[in-house]
This record gives C-alpha cells, sequence and structure tokens, in this order.
C-alpha cells in the first residue's frame, strides 16, 4: 500500500508545462482525468451490486439443482467413507465463497465517517484516496471469493459424476 501511495503522490506532483498554454490534448487528457477521478467510486459500487446480483443468482440455482438432484441420496450411500466428508466439503465450499464474496461486496457501501478539511486539497485528496483504497480492495477480494467459489463446485460435480 505503501508503494502504491508513494507512485500516487509522484503522479500527483505538478509538472511544468513549457510554453505556458495548454493544448487541446492536455486539456482533454486533464478532463478526461478528473471525469474518471468523478466516477470511479461510483463504478466501484456498481461493480459489487453486480457480484451481489451474481452471487444471489448462482445461490439459487446451486440450491435449485441440489434440490432437484439425488445428492442426499448419494450422500447417505457414502456415510463412514472418506468420499463422504470430500463430496460435503466440496459441496459446502462454493457456498463458503460465494457468501464470503457477498459480504465483501456489501461491505463496498459500509458507510464510514471521513473528516474533509475542504481547505487542503492534499487532505481531500488524501481522504479520496483512502476511499476508494478501501472499496476497491474490497471489491478485488470479493472477485476472488466469487472466483475461488467455482473450483470447488467444478471438483464436486467431477467427483459426484464419478460416484
Amino acid at each position: 500500500m505503501k508503494e502504491t501511495h508513494q507512485h500516487q503522490e509522484k503522479a500527483l506532483e505538478p509538472k511544468e508545462i513549457q510554453g505556458g498554454m495548454l493544448s487541446s490534448l492536455d486539456r482533454f487528457w486533464l478532463d478526461t482525468g478528473k471525469g474518471l477521478t468523478d466516477a470511479s467510486i461510483t463504478s466501484i459500487e456498481e461493480s459489487a451490486k453486480q457480484i451481489i446480483g451474481l452471487v444471489t443468482l448462482l445461490q439459487s440455482i446451486f440450491f435449485a439443482t441440489l434440490s432437484f438432484s439425488s445428492l442426499k441420496t448419494t450422500l447417505i450411500n457414502l456415510q463412514g467413507h472418506l468420499s463422504f466428508w470430500a463430496l460435503l466439503i466440496l459441496m459446502i465450499s462454493p457456498l463458503v465463497c460465494w457468501i464470503m464474496s457477498l459480504w465483501l461486496s456489501i461491505l463496498v457501501f459500509l458507510p464510514k465517517t471521513y473528516l474533509v478539511n475542504l481547505n487542503s486539497p492534499d487532505l481531500a485528496c488524501e481522504t479520496f484516496l483512502e476511499i476508494t483504497h478501501y472499496k476497491h480492495t474490497r471489491l478485488i477480494q470479493a472477485y476472488t471469493a466469487l472466483g475461488a467459489g467455482f473450483v470447488p463446485l467444478l471438483l464436486a460435480i467431477i467427483v459426484y459424476l464419478l460416484l
């Protein structure tokens, strides 16, 4: 995080422009950068909403599939065998990952109080960077947990089909 913050500080250092006037291309990139900054938190939150919807859909499909399968019968038949625990853990693992993804996505919206001094651009920038870093970190963690849920799901399907 310290490297990221130092990189951001270096990027925010004022650069001298020779000739004193901004070209139309310079103005375009400054305006583009401002627009990206304005939309950054909103885009993170929109992505978190999409993960929440996707996890809800995946869990619904998962439970519907389980209710129509003969998994319960298979597990009863496997009781006392090592494959019972392997299959059970593989079936529960995606749910654990997806619930963790759901929780991390919800944390993106967790309200916090930030003190902002509007007379200090440096403090305002630091607060903005802190907010975006927190939200972005939770979002990446949510994506990771979401993706991680597919690994045990795939293994569970393979094991289930082989039994």
